[in-house]
């Protein structure tokens, strides 16, 4: 298990979430 690959995915979707949402803002 690669938890640091999974924490490193979970930070990039949150990312990608937060620009999403401000160009659409």
């Amino acid at each position: 298990m690669n938890a640091r690959n999974d924490i490193a995915r979970a930070g990039a979707r949150s990312l990608l979430c937060a620009l999403d949402a401000r160009s659409i803002a």
